[in-house]
């Protein structure tokens, strides 16, 4: 079984948004502002500050947590539990897989 990751299973938008008022003083945007998955379509932020979080999230170098969605680890354990195979997917610029973050290897563990 297929989930998306970003907003499925991860809340990475309020992570987005967390990481854009705590470090670069932006305060004008919220999650109900993401509409795009072009941010700068959305977002009134300057698109380097855009690109350098995505960096951030993609690879995983944020010092804030990354949250899972509410429900998210309940469901995915039960699914894993019945013996079905879970596969992640997501949206990016680059091709093949996201190498596992120290995070993703962390929560893997519970």
């Amino acid at each position: 079984m297929a989930f998306d990751v970003d907003g499925v299973v991860a809340d990475t938008m309020d992570l987005f948004v967390r990481i854009a008022r705590e470090r670069y003083g932006v305060r004008n945007i919220r999650v109900e502002d993401i509409t795009s998955y072009e941010l700068s379509e959305c977002l009134a932020m300057d698109p380097g500050i855009i690109g350098a979080i995505v960096e951030e999230l993609i690879h995983g170098t944020h010092a804030e947590p990354l949250c899972p969605m509410a429900g998210a680890a309940r469901v995915l354990k039960e699914i894993s539990g019945a013996g079905l195979p879970l596969v992640f997917v997501t949206a990016r610029p680059r091709q093949g897989p996201c190498p596992p973050t120290a995070r993703m290897r962390e929560i893997s563990k519970t």
